[in-house]
């Protein structure tokens, strides 16, 4: 593929000298790159077809680009089911900048090596399928590795005067704990974070990542529970207290997360799918393709149901997401559910304070002391009903 690729555009072209309309448009437009110069393989395999992007590919690129052109830079984590396309169009974004801008280096960390092959084969398909080759106006690509895609100038000859963009797109499995420490990036993404297994790596890839316009950071993932790095980092960003935008999606919606309800079929609803329709809008269809994957042996985990694995890898909100892993006498679906109630309910807010500032002297006294509940909203305590009087309570 090596020799393939650089033999097919070892005359291209630099991308400051091209003039035309549609080449002006492709340097300033992601999304018009990526529909007219990008191929992919679709999901039912076969061969290429055009990169054409679906609703939620279009969402998440409008959050990135919003950040893009307002000149801030881009920090995105993504919570995901599986199979909705973020990561090509991940792949897409960084392609695009490092086939159109100089000096320009990328890095794509991965929980695995298999996903890390997957990942540059598919930037190799871009390059040997990018409509810019038609039109004569591809970029040098100078190197091409199981590790790298460079546009450079493959000749050593004429490189002091047709140089090449300079830019490359870098690959490494998340276990590197040096990646990203030796250079400078202008872009990154780190696929499936939360199965990471050194999650600390990423220190060192966002210090490696300047803070400041025309950087590009996404993390994304599907949920591993309610722990760790990505979970710590999307909590952080869901409550404002990050740099991070979050952004989530759910299998809802999704055509391909359906199965028909066949002409004089009967579905007949369980109450946990009536609830699912009443809370989350899911359709027939929706819930018929759910009920198949409870039961296919795909959704069977150690110590967990089916229904709880289910939710991890397709959930239908963030909080459905974050499954506690292992095994749990609740069901954790349920407890999360209740979790959103709550958060909906209203309640009052406040500390308990010791009336007259005697509480220390009558604990030590044995003497039961008398408090008072002091409104605050900066208090620990929130107060959804009152005790009753003459009612028991456990805590």
């Amino acid at each position: 593929m090596r020799a393939k690729l650089i033999g097919r555009v070892a005359a291209g072209v630099e991308a400051e000298v091209r003039s035309s309309p549609w080449s002006r448009r492709i340097l300033d437009d992601p999304l018009f790159f990526m529909e007219q110069c990008l191929r992919i393989v679709p999901k039912a395999g076969g061969g290429v077809v055009p990169f054409v992007l679906n609703v939620e590919q279009r969402q998440f690129l409008k959050i990135i680009w919003r950040a893009w052109v307002s000149g801030k830079p881009v920090r995105v984590i993504v919570l995901k089911a599986r199979q909705l396309g973020i990561s090509t169009v991940t792949e897409a974004f960084l392609y695009w900048l490092a086939s159109t801008r100089k000096n320009t280096t990328a890095l794509i960390l991965a929980h695995e090596a298999p996903a890390v092959r997957n990942v540059l084969e598919m930037s190799h398909r871009f390059a040997m399928h990018d409509g810019r080759l038609e039109k004569n106006e591809m970029p040098l690509i100078g190197g091409v590795s199981r590790e790298e895609l460079s546009f450079d100038n493959p000749d050593w000859r004429t490189r002091a005067v047709k140089r090449g963009l300079g830019s490359k797109i870098r690959v490494a499995v998340a276990e590197n704990k040096s990646a990203g420490h030796s250079s400078t990036l202008q872009a990154f993404h780190g696929s499936e974070c939360a199965r990471w297994r050194e999650p600390e790596v990423l220190t060192g890839i966002l210090n490696a990542l300047p803070f400041m316009r025309e950087t590009f950071g996404v993390l994304e993932s599907t949920a591993h529970g309610a722990s760790g790095m990505f979970y710590d980092i999307w909590a952080d960003a869901e409550a404002g207290k990050n740099e991070w935008t979050p952004f989530f999606l759910s299998w809802k919606g999704r055509p391909e997360y359906r199965l028909p309800i066949a002409e004089g079929e009967v579905f007949v609803r369980t109450e946990d799918e009536e609830r699912l329709r009443v809370e989350h809008g899911l359709v027939d269809e929706e819930l018929k393709w759910r009920r198949a994957m409870l039961a296919s042996p795909a959704f069977r985990g150690a110590d967990r149901s089916p229904a709880e694995v289910f939710r991890e890898q397709f959930p239908l909100s963030p909080a459905e997401a974050f499954v506690t892993s292992g095994h749990s006498y609740f069901d954790m679906g349920q407890l999360a559910e209740q979790e959103i109630a709550a958060g909906r309910a209203t309640f009052t807010q406040g500390a308990i304070v010791p009336r007259g500032g005697a509480l220390p002297a009558k604990l030590i006294r044995g003497e039961k002391p008398e408090v008072d509940f002091l409104v605050n909203t900066a208090g620990r305590l929130r107060i959804w009903k009152p005790p009753e009087e003459g009612s028991a309570y456990i805590v």
